[in-house]
């Protein structure tokens, strides 16, 4: 072979691993998904996913002690009529229950362990459907067991709340809100969150519905200002219980006007930890109850606290609610 067709043939082969290795590269180049824009949210609450918590930059975290979330108050009158140490579980599954074998004569306190027994029969067969039967259960726990529908608390059921990113309008519909001139703790169950299953049980729901209970909260505002809020929420699965606490600061409120935050991020502890449909505090076992209503009672307490004076909100007349932690809010812009 003469020198010179010794050089073509290196040069070809040289060329054909070159074009070779570019194929390769362009078959392992990574494929990356087009960046979302808050044009690209639902524009319902109920049909949020995962893929939305990431774009409102926000985190679902387990807190393992319920001192994270829970205010330090001293429960000083909490509801032990509705404890009833010896009814458990095993009472509650039962098809026949007899609300005349309870040692009360609390009629309350019956009704409420009759809600409690439907929900506890039912529980896996109607989950997340119009069937389930927690609603009555959550009402009756919210206005009888603890008082919330009594001034200076109010119960607002299903009322609408907007959400605005840009010129995006979300809309959310809370089953319940707890409501002291602002809205303090907002409350869904398994009948109105539209994923109760994998991966993330309603979470991404809640996270809107959140948003927008602290937008409402920002509009009913005397200052009408970027404020920080502290809001709780509470996720009820069948009879298992959840609590949440979201601390949102005015930086996150102000991007989030303009578009989906980047730089600013919110965290949302969730207690207790796991996220199944059976990781919460379970209302149909007497330890868990006890624990339940000592929480509800904390937070009763803690938003009694405060002096009216100090809550920056007004009760002009509105076709929606929210709620926030007075104490930890501030208007500075």
């Amino acid at each position: 072979m003469t020198k010179k067709h010794q050089r073509k043939t290196e040069e070809a082969e040289s060329e054909s691993t070159s074009e070779t290795s570019r194929k390769a590269s362009k078959k392992q180049k990574t494929v990356v998904a087009p960046a979302r824009h808050s044009e690209h949210l639902p524009s319902d609450a109920s049909k949020f996913t995962e893929k939305d918590i990431v774009a409102l930059n926000a985190t679902f975290k387990p807190a393992d002690e319920d001192e994270i979330i829970m205010p330090d108050v001293e429960v000083t009158d909490p509801p032990s009529q509705y404890l009833l140490p010896d009814i458990g579980r095993d009472v509650l599954e039962k098809q026949n229950f007899d609300i005349r074998m309870l040692n009360t004569t609390d009629k309350f306190v019956k009704q409420f362990f009759w809600s409690l027994n439907r929900v506890v029969v039912n529980s896996g067969l109607d989950i997340g459907t119009v069937e389930s039967k927690t609603d009555s259960l959550v009402n009756h726990l919210l206005t009888r067991a603890l008082g919330f529908d009594g001034w200076p608390f109010g119960v607002r059921i299903k009322e609408n709340y907007k959400l605005a990113i840009d010129d995006k309008k979300v809309s959310a519909s809370p089953d319940f809100v707890v409501d002291m001139g602002g809205i303090t703790i907002l409350v869904t169950e398994d009948k109105h969150l539209k994923r109760v299953s994998l991966p993330d049980y309603g979470e991404a729901q809640i996270l809107a519905e959140l948003l927008a209970c602290g937008w409402e909260n920002m509009n009913r505002s005397w200052s009408g200002k970027y404020i920080d809020q502290t809001i709780y929420a509470i996720r009820f699965i069948s009879s298992y219980v959840t609590f949440y606490k979201a601390e949102i600061p005015k930086a996150y409120w102000k991007e989030l006007r303009r578009g989906l935050p980047h730089k600013q991020s919110i965290e949302i502890l969730r207690w207790p930890g796991e996220n199944t449909k059976e990781s919460g505090l379970d209302l149909a076992v007497a330890e868990d109850r006890d624990i339940i209503f000592e929480a509800l009672t904390k937070l009763r307490e803690y938003f009694l606290s405060f002096d009216s004076s100090t809550t920056t909100f007004t009760n002009a007349s509105s076709s929606t609610t929210s709620a926030t932690a007075p104490a930890e809010q501030s208007s500075k812009s």
